[in-house]
């Protein structure tokens, strides 16, 4: 039996596992308020993952974009390139509200932490966007990336 508990473990461990945090510290200080793009983004969507991921339109995300161009560009949606695609994008000035924060653990990855967010106009049944991008390197101070991002306040 130990070792059937052991596989099933180390099974999760490799396959991923996801843990709402939102009401940990210091990801609680996101909920409740809403952010404001100081930046164009896109949302992109992987072949692999069920996630709209965002990504700012900046040199730091340039490996990800199409053809490294960190202009915005309307013509860019719908857009298919190396297995992913550009199904939406935000300008500078869309107001986001952070729904939840999820972690995820895996095995290749490591932990990352996503604020899944909607824009504060979002239509029902919208889906929930990846703001992974807007956190990286700020999720120890429980805010989204200043350079990215603004708190707007109510």
């Amino acid at each position: 039996m130990k070792k059937i508990v052991t596989a099933f473990c180390f099974m999760l461990f490799l396959s991923g596992c996801v843990v709402d945090v939102s009401k940990e510290s210091p990801h609680s200080k996101l909920l409740g308020v809403d952010w404001k793009l100081k930046t164009d983004v896109y949302v992109i969507k992987y072949d692999d993952g069920p996630e709209y991921v965002i990504y700012p339109c900046t040199s730091f995300f340039a490996g990800v974009l199409p053809d490294g161009e960190t202009t915005y560009n309307e013509k860019n949606i719908g857009r298919y390139y190396y297995g992913k695609t550009i199904v939406a994008g935000y300008r500078k000035g869309t107001v986001f509200n952070i729904c939840r924060v999820l972690k995820t653990t895996e095995f290749e990855v490591g932990t990352t932490y996503a604020p899944t967010m909607l824009p504060v106009d979002a239509k029902p049944k919208q889906k929930e966007l990846d703001g992974s991008s807007l956190y990286f390197k700020f999720k120890d101070k429980g805010i989204l990336n200043p350079e990215y991002a603004e708190p707007v306040s109510k």
